[in-house]
């Protein structure tokens, strides 16, 4: 199980259900808090992980970069990638969807994922 939410919304929750951040914690295994132009950190039993965002993106559109955000990291988790990995799949997909102006009209293939992960991350 999974829990992908920005920050915005983990506020609320904490909020609205009157729940502490361990608590939310001990009840889905994974939680991948969403943070924008800050990246992505990922609590899990593996420990917690934090991926930068893609720097000097060119925002054209901004609908859809959740979504986006979303596919590249369950790409990952299809692919048993480490959270590191996952999280930087996420990231990828999510530039990807803000440089682009026709919302999720695009295609990334796996092996460009692979060379813009290097690229990117090292």
């Amino acid at each position: 199980r999974y829990l992908v939410i920005n920050h915005h919304e983990f506020e609320v929750l904490k909020t609205n259900g009157g729940l502490t951040d361990e608590e939310i914690f001990s009840q889905v295994p994974e939680v991948i808090l969403t943070r924008g132009d800050k990246g992505v950190t990922i609590y899990s039993g593996e420990g917690v992980c934090h991926v930068e965002a893609v720097p000097d993106v060119e925002v054209a559109e901004v609908t859809g970069c959740g979504d986006a955000f979303r596919a590249g990291y369950a790409y990952g988790i299809v692919n048993h990638l480490n959270l590191a990995k996952r999280g930087q799949a996420g990231c990828i997909m999510a530039a990807r969807n803000l440089e682009n102006p026709e919302t999720q009209r695009y295609r990334m293939t796996a092996t460009e994922l692979a060379r813009l992960q290097t690229e990117i991350y090292g």
